[in-house]
């Protein structure tokens, strides 16, 4: 998989699988990184905007931004003590009611040529990937169709301009659909479309704040480990 357009260069940057409640063999869904769903999706709401705040919007976003920044140095330095310590309902709220994406409104995000050429050869290089990981499952899983999600993702300089929402922790139970535990990307039309369209498929879905992994490069992925546990089956012994 061709992962040269992120920084760290992990593919779980970029896929994620989990279980679903289809029949199987076609009992899974591939979460795959979009830098195109996350324009869309910024299009959709920038159409929604009124005349003032997108006046206020790029004076407000920097100053928010850096609230939150703050806010999650704080919690990382009392991460031993934390009681108390957490991002404000109030910073959440000024950046969704101002759209405010990695320092920038998102009116400024869509009318940057660099950023946007960036996020273009990105999903060029993601649309080869999908294709490529298609054509594995089908044959190897027998599913003839594979369930591909795109989850809205804005890739920068060094990680994704928000918190990648790939980049989780998936919990499948022996019998049952995933519980995917994500990032949230502190963006409310972002994690709404997660949320909903995997949880259309039978999965749960949590969004967690995971800035003290994000601001240094990585998620809630990369400070956890999971390993399957087998128990014995005896006739006389519950489960």
């Amino acid at each position: 998989m061709d992962v040269s357009f992120t920084k760290i260069q992990h593919v779980d940057e970029i896929f994620t699988f989990i279980k679903t409640s289809a029949k199987s063999p076609c009992n899974f869904a591939l979460l795959a990184y979009s830098p195109s769903k996350a324009i869309e999706i910024l299009k959709e709401e920038s159409s929604k905007l009124n005349k003032d705040i997108k006046f206020l919007a790029p004076k407000v976003c920097e100053k928010v931004e850096n609230n939150l920044f703050e806010q999650a140095t704080i919690m990382e330095l009392n991460r031993y003590n934390p009681k108390g310590v957490k991002i404000t309902e109030a910073t959440i709220g000024e950046i969704n009611k101002y759209h405010c994406i990695d320092r920038s409104f998102i009116d400024e995000i869509l009318n940057d040529t660099s950023r946007r050429e960036f996020f273009t050869n990105a999903q060029q290089i993601m649309d080869r990937n999908i294709s490529n990981m298609e054509s594995e499952l089908i044959q190897t899983t027998e599913c003839k169709k594979p369930t591909v999600i795109p989850i809205p993702a804005l890739p920068g300089e060094i990680v994704t301009m928000h918190p990648n929402s790939l980049n989780g922790i998936v919990n499948t139970p022996m019998n049952g659909a995933s519980h995917f535990i994500a990032p949230t990307t502190f963006y409310k039309p972002f994690d709404d479309y997660i949320k909903t369209e995997i949880e259309k498929t039978g999965a749960k879905v949590s969004l967690i704040q995971d800035l003290q992994y994000h601001f240094y490069g990585g998620e809630i992925h990369c400070g956890s480990l999971s390993a399957p546990i087998c128990k014995p089956r005896h006739e006389n012994v519950n489960e």
